[in-house]
């Protein structure tokens, strides 16, 4: 069975993950799938092959691999393809390009897997209502802490029910908290994390909450089954984090963490002080952590937050659940 997709962005994390196809073929081809990237869409690039774009040279250069075209709308309207794997990197004001090329693919009848925040955590309501409308899948779990199953933990607990969602969703933000306690400055610590490829050259999404207020918007959602939005959400940053507290937290034995947790529609993201025998102590670097306070008790998944190939690998194993789910495989 041919399956043909549209990537939308190819930059570190479009990459990887076309990386990861390379590299997975055989799972693919165990489920008698060929998966073919037909369009790829980017800022600079406009390009369709209707033979499938050559990935190992695409990772190089885009260069006299396809077609140009102007129109990516008429490229999901008319060019039969089944999946729109979105990558872009979207506006927190207003959601954009990812919110209108969701809601394109999801009315042109494709299925479609993202790693934007923003769209869902400005929309998260109107777009799965809009998959559910036209009977098509959004898969959404590289959005939070990457390929650690966050989101996709719910599918194997379908009966959890969440009382409160508590954790620390932002790598680069935890990143430079502990070069902090290894005695960088703010600033030299940020350096460092851009020089490793965990923050952009505008890291300020991350370093004023706004990513992991993100992300608790559409953990939140998913779990209380609710239509909250990022105006929900009560946010500080740790831009205003000196070295000299860090040094005090130390000294007492404690931690400065940025803390996301949602109870009773209390959303709020903000540093905390923790001592040691809090269960986020330890989680050090671009890890990140979240508890599920729930019936059954305390359900903790921890993994890495940051880097590409860890985003990337989310929308694979969403690629993977969602051929399955077409096929009942």
């Amino acid at each position: 069975m041919e399956l043909r997709a549209c990537l939308i962005g190819f930059g570190k994390v479009g990459r990887s993950f076309a990386s990861l196809l390379i590299k997975n073929k055989k799972i693919l081809e165990k489920i008698n799938v060929e998966f073919k990237v037909v369009c790829i869409y980017t800022r600079k690039y406009r390009l369709f092959n209707d033979k499938g774009i050559e990935l190992d040279k695409a990772i190089f250069s885009l260069d006299n691999l396809g077609e140009r075209f102007d129109d990516i709308n008429d490229i999901m309207a008319t060019k039969n393809i089944d999946f729109l794997m979105d990558f872009s990197v979207s506006s927190f004001t207003n959601g954009e390009p990812g919110y209108s090329l969701i809601k394109c693919a999801l009315n042109n009848g494709i299925n479609v897997i993202t790693v934007s925040k923003a769209p869902l955590a400005l929309h998260f309501r109107e777009l799965i209502e809009l998959a559910k409308k036209r009977n098509k899948i959004l898969r959404y779990q590289g959005t939070v802490m990457s390929g650690t199953p966050a989101v996709n933990l719910k599918e194997i607990l379908p009966s959890l029910v969440v009382d409160k969602i508590r954790g620390i969703l932002n790598g680069t933000t935890n990143f430079i908290l502990t070069k902090m306690e290894e005695g960088f400055t703010f600033e030299d610590a940020l350096f460092e994390a851009k020089k490793l490829g965990y923050a952009e050259e505008d890291p300020s999404i991350d370093i004023k909450g706004i990513d992991s207020a993100a992300k608790l918007v559409i953990l939140a959602n998913t779990y209380f089954d609710e239509n909250y939005s990022l105006e929900n959400v009560k946010i500080s940053g740790i831009e205003s984090i000196s070295k000299g507290q860090v040094d005090e937290a130390t000294k007492n034995k404690s931690r400065i963490k940025l803390i996301a947790s949602v109870e009773k529609d209390n959303l709020i993201v903000q540093p905390k002080m923790l001592k040691d025998d809090d269960i986020f102590f330890n989680i050090i670097g671009i890890n990140n952590c979240v508890e599920f306070d729930t019936q059954y008790g305390r359900i903790l998944l921890s993994g890495p937050g940051a880097g590409a190939l860890n985003t990337a690998y989310g929308a694979f194993s969403d690629l993977i659940l969602s051929i399955k789910q077409i096929f009942n495989r």
